[in-house]
């Protein structure tokens, strides 16, 4: 009995030693997971989780199956998360642990939420709500209900995310000065946040500032002020949104406001290295920039939100490697180990049976253990040369991802500044325009203002095309914003082509002689809405207006060239615009202002040089003016989306499987 009884104490003090042992490599575990070393992590869990198993101890077993879910979340592999934290409830519900429960009830229903399964995050928040109100913990309660808000907050129910975000708030508010008073601050800041978000989503812009004023206020009592980052992010979209529909002088106060929240943001952001707070920050300061029209400052910012955006590929790219080459060096470790314990025993073997053999499976040996080194050898060389062809193409797609979101953004840029420079169609609703860059920006462009009853249009082709092109037709278009409206010049298109080419040259060109091939070729058109009249200038490029045969222009014939289709009984007039860019040239007179009163069904043409010269057809030649010219008088009568679909149609047909030369823009306006 004596002996029974020792030996089952022995086993008691065994377990209890093992039990230490195992919950101090769960906190080793911890501080790897810390320092952003999952795999070594669980390595250590998967081998503690045996260990637990063996001593029969489910508390530990519950906390290892934990600890695995919280790290699978971390690393993003939410299914495995889920089925890890399900095995520590299955555990903790067979042995009654409560409290515990309830935490991994809520760390499972952050994980459905993750994955948008918000209907299974919600059964499991409020479980934690039914075991912290058994439990009489009123602060876990209330804390519970704000994780229960957020969810709804997600799944758009206003109304119970309202309900259940401001439910803590009168408790937290009672408890602000209890010995928990930072805790209570924190968990205040984050329903003042999430009641903020949900006026954000409303679009109660003015009342969202007001709730997020309030979180950054408690926040800051707190002194945790790296968490600021996210509601100064929040506050500025606020304040951009209340910006849009109020006057300048408010605007001006507005923005201010803006820009200090969102130094404020970028300044924590880059403190603690938070990137991915960065990149939203960046995209805050993109959407600004443009809504001010400080294009160059948009630019610059796409640059550093591109870099950033890289930069957590890349991040998540080396971890990725780190975890595949960790997990293919563990694997052939463990295959040595094993291959080794079956050659000690296959040799052990054949030292009993086969004494007589000893000095030939010597020579074997040696021999097999030469070939192992040549081919380990071998693999790495291999492995080394894919790790390095990886590493290339990796930074080969980094290139091209980079070039590809630089030139989508700046198409979208291009796109931004021209529709926020027009945008007065509605005094021409009969018209089409067939308009197809090159590449995904381009040097072409179509604008129009609408100035006391005239409307000033302009379709223009900017040397270059690409992003030279682009950036060309976005300077152009700034000049003609602030010649037309800033300095109220004469609405006189052969005046305002003269000042055009002035600012170009005085305020770029010659600030630049890398530069000074940088033209513009324009045709400009002022169309008074009251007398029908239309006058015109143009650089390098014509207009082209369709009437009956019988009208007559006062124009002088140098400028004037017609075309005549009798089957329809119209004429195509072409006005001609003067030989010479908007940019230095050898030549430089002040441009021609033509005039010519036109008529109710007549149409007018503008367009660049692209399509006449495309190649395709048979001979691979170019399409040419002169069946231009032959194809719009003939579709002159037709109705305007007729008209865009024959020539896109005409287009398609002629180039077949040519590349495409130059930017391509069509406009057609029926009076």
């Amino acid at each position: 009995m004596g002996q029974n009884s020792n030996s089952s104490n022995l086993e008691l003090l065994d377990k209890k030693s093992e039990s230490l042992k195992i919950r101090a490599l769960l906190d080793k575990a911890s501080i790897f997971v810390d320092n952003n070393k999952l795999d070594s992590a669980n390595l250590i869990l998967d081998n503690l989780l045996e260990r637990a198993i063996a001593i029969n101890d489910s508390s530990l077993i519950s906390s290892v199956y934990s600890q695995q879910g919280g790290n699978a979340y971390i690393g993003a592999n939410y299914s495995e998360a889920i089925e890890k934290m399900l095995k520590a409830i299955d555990v903790l519900i067979a042995i009654n642990d409560s409290s515990r429960l309830a935490d991994v009830y809520n760390n499972i229903a952050l994980t459905y939420s993750e994955i948008d399964k918000l209907e299974s995050a919600i059964k499991y928040q409020k479980k934690v709500i039914f075991i912290k109100e058994a439990l009489h913990e009123d602060y876990n309660v209330s804390l519970a209900y704000v994780n229960l808000g957020a969810i709804y907050l997600a799944q758009k129910n206003d109304s119970l995310a309202k309900y259940f975000c401001q439910k803590p708030v009168k408790y937290f508010l009672d408890h602000i000065n209890t010995k928990d008073s930072l805790k209570v601050m924190g968990s205040l800041a984050i329903c003042y946040n999430n009641l903020g978000v949900l006026s954000t989503n409303k679009g109660q812009h003015e009342e969202s500032v007001k709730y997020m004023l309030l979180s950054v206020e408690y926040l800051e009592k707190t002194n945790n002020r790296f968490n600021l980052s996210i509601p100064y992010q929040n506050i500025a979209v606020s304040y951009l949104k209340i910006a849009e529909n109020k006057s300048p002088l408010e605007q001006k106060v507005l923005y201010q406001k803006l820009e200090k929240f969102l130094k404020k943001s970028k300044d924590i952001s880059y403190e603690i290295s938070d990137i991915k707070n960065l990149v939203l920050a960046y995209e805050i300061e993109i959407k600004y920039a443009v809504q001010i029209s400080d294009f160059e400052r948009a630019y610059k910012c796409q640059l550093v939100y591109t870099e950033l955006q890289d930069s957590i590929l890349g991040i998540e790219k080396i971890n990725e490697i780190e975890a595949i080459e960790n997990r293919h060096i563990i694997s052939k470790k463990q295959l040595e180990i094993d291959n080794s314990k079956l050659k000690l025993k296959e040799n052990s073997e054949e030292i009993k049976t086969k004494n007589k053999l000893l000095d030939i499976g010597g020579v074997s040996i040696l021999v097999f253990i030469i070939s192992i080194i040549l081919i380990v050898f071998s693999h790495r060389r291999v492995r080394k040369s894919k790790v390095e062809l990886h590493k290339k193409n990796l930074k080969i797609n980094k290139i091209n991802s980079e070039i590809m979101q630089s030139l989508t953004f700046a198409k979208n840029l291009q796109k931004a500044v021209i529709k926020g420079s027009g945008g007065d169609d509605k005094h021409l609703t009969n018209y089409f325009s067939f308009f197809k860059p090159k590449n995904l920006v381009g040097g072409d462009f179509i604008w129009s203002k609408v100035i006391k009853g005239k409307v000033v249009i302009a379709v223009s082709d900017c040397v270059g095309h690409g992003v030279p092109g682009a950036m060309v037709s976005m300077l152009s278009v700034g000049l003609l914003n602030e010649i037309i409206i800033s300095r109220n010049c004469q609405l006189d298109p052969g005046i305002i082509l003269n000042v055009l080419r002035k600012q170009l040259i005085n305020n770029i060109i010659d600030k630049d002689r890398n530069i000074d091939f940088l033209s513009v070729d324009i045709s400009l058109g002022v169309y008074d809405l009251r007398t029908k009249k239309l006058q015109f200038a143009g650089a390098n490029l014509p207009i082209y207006i369709s009437t009956d045969l019988s009208e007559q222009t006062s124009i002088s014939d140098f400028y004037i060239n017609k075309t005549e289709c009798k089957d329809n009984n119209r004429q195509l007039i072409e006005i001609r615009g003067d030989k010479m860019p908007v940019g230095n040239h050898l030549v430089m007179v002040d441009f021609t202002t033509h005039e010519i009163q036109l008529r109710a069904g007549d149409m007018v043409y503008m367009f660049t040089d692209g399509y006449v010269d495309q190649f395709g057809g048979e001979n691979a030649k170019k399409f040419k003016t002169k069946p231009f010219k032959e194809m719009l008088v003939s579709i002159s009568g037709k109705g305007i989306d007729e008209q865009k679909s024959i020539i896109e149609e005409r287009f398609y047909q002629h180039k077949a499987k040519q590349e495409q030369v130059d930017d391509i823009t069509v406009v057609g306006i029926r009076i």
